[in-house]
């Protein structure tokens, strides 16, 4: 029935409906809601049948085998280095001062640990001094912490040890793995491995047992006949000792024969059942098995083993730079009233040396703004200066006859084409690579030019051209958008 109201003429008004906007569907109207003492329980699998708390995952990282596909996983985030962009100068040069001060990759590691346990709490040491800002960031116990129906964490503490205290504002850092509205708590991937470290702990225990009853020669005592049962078994007493020691003696009229297990048997159901459950250890952690299971393959197959996941890498790294931006963002909040810098990570594959080279041979012709370098290279304005170019060069083989983007194009091919006493090829090569359509046809039209050329001059020249059909495309695009405009 709609709700609304009559006016004096008997007109009925409906009010607006707010379905809409309202939120209906909530934990507190669900059939199947349910806390303790106002908090959520946590909805892991493992621990909800086990009955046990999220401390039992800490004990599978003594795994040998957990332990280092969790350090090799870690180590594709802990090797890399990190800078802050954008925000405030200001801003960004204090932050950058005192997170150099902090054990930044330590409290890295921290974060990461909220992949393996689903969550990981850190709490913000403050110090107040000419700005508030860290001191020290400090990763605690995931028991210590629950989350109650609206999803916000608490602590449980010693006075509220059920229902939990309120966590007070820009103190506790929260880092969650695959978290929801359904499972605040996230999903530990440590879970996945809970039951092959089990089986294979209890796996090694059978085969231990099995090796100690039927690794070793059998030892089988000879007696006359008519011996009595004293005298067989002072002898087994005497072969039970022989399999420690090595040492016995028997009567004369006594013999021991030593008999062989002969193949493998059933021991090695026992080594492939256990290097199956490594193969799903190393899978669950790092997204692959480890090379350890690799007999055969190529040594590119072998590498790609060897290496954690890009994927999962990406997905460690989103954790880590949301962390530490809401960290940035409280700073500057508290201190700069500013827009924050961005916590960013420098890629081990980042071109460097190739911008370094593209931009050496630029410079001669075109000026570069500070503002470029500090974004291309990460640095500071306190890192360096722009030298200014006292005058220009006169070029043989331009009249300075185009616009500044197509000269830049002309000079860096004339001056390869120089090098290589080819300037008659110039107007040729230029316009080859103004019509290339890839890469691949600029270097196809070069071959057939210059085969003569040493290899190493090749590879100037065609680099040279890459870049000037690099170049070429970028004014293009730009001059066809102004005449758009």
């Amino acid at each position: 029935m709609k709700k609304g109201i009559y006016l004096p003429n008997g007109e009925f008004i409906a009010f607006q409906d707010d379905s809409l906007t309202d939120v209906l569907f909530t934990r507190s109207r669900s059939m199947d809601f349910q806390t303790v003492m106002g908090l959520l329980p946590n909805p892991d699998p493992v621990l909800k049948k086990k009955s046990i708390d999220i401390s039992v995952y800490k004990d599978l990282l003594i795994d040998s085998r957990v332990g280092g596909c969790v350090r090799s996983r870690k180590a594709g985030i802990l090797k890399l280095e990190w800078f802050l962009d954008g925000g405030t100068s200001r801003a960004r040069k204090e932050i950058s001062a005192y997170f150099k001060d902090l054990d930044i990759y330590r409290i890295m590691s921290e974060m990461l640990d909220g992949v393996l346990f689903g969550y990981k709490p850190l709490e913000i040491i403050w110090d107040r001094g000419k700005f508030i800002l860290p001191k020290d960031i400090i990763g605690l116990p995931q028991r210590w912490f629950g989350f109650d129906e609206d999803g916000k964490i608490r602590f449980l503490s010693k006075d509220a040890p059920m229902q939990g205290e309120e966590v007070p504002e820009k103190k506790l850092l929260l880092v969650t793995s695959e978290a929801s509205y359904e499972n605040p708590y996230g999903k530990p991937l440590l879970s996945e491995v809970f039951w092959p470290v089990t089986f294979k702990r209890g796996g090694y225990k059978f085969w231990i047992t099995f090796l100690e009853k039927y690794g070793l020669p059998y030892l089988i005592g000879k007696v006359p006949v008519g011996t009595s049962d004293d005298k067989k078994n002072e002898l087994l007493s005497s072969l039970s000792k022989m399999v420690m020691d090595a040492v016995a003696v028997i009567e004369e009229n006594s013999s021991i024969d030593i008999l062989s297990t002969q193949g493998k048997g059933n021991s090695s159901l026992f080594s492939e059942f256990l290097k199956e459950l490594n193969a799903e250890i190393s899978i669950s952690i790092l997204g692959q098995n480890l090379t350890t299971e690799v007999r055969e393959g190529s040594r590119a197959a072998a590498q790609v083993h060897q290496t954690v996941r890009e994927d999962l890498i990406i997905a460690d790294k989103m954790l880590i730079k949301k962390a530490f931006n809401t960290l940035i963002k409280w700073i500057c909040e508290l201190n700069f009233n500013s827009e924050p810098p961005e916590f960013k990570f420098i890629e081990e594959d980042d071109p460097q040396t190739e911008w370094a080279e593209r931009d050496d041979i630029l410079s001669k012709q075109i000026t570069f703004t500070k503002k470029y370098y500090q974004k291309r290279y990460h640095l500071e304005d306190d890192d360096f200066e722009v030298k200014q170019e006292i005058g220009f060069k006169e070029h043989t083989f331009s009249e300075q006859k185009f616009t500044p983007e197509q000269q830049v194009i002309e000079d860096l091919i004339g001056r390869a084409l120089e090098d290589l006493d080819l300037s008659d090829h110039k107007d040729f090569i230029v316009n080859a690579v103004k019509k290339a359509n890839s890469f691949s046809e600029i270097e196809m039209t070069l071959a057939e030019i210059v085969k003569d050329v040493p290899t190493e001059k090749f590879e100037e020249l065609l680099k040279r051209c890459l870049i000037a059909s690099d170049l070429w495309g970028r004014y293009s695009v730009k001059k066809n958008w102004n005449l758009q405009k």
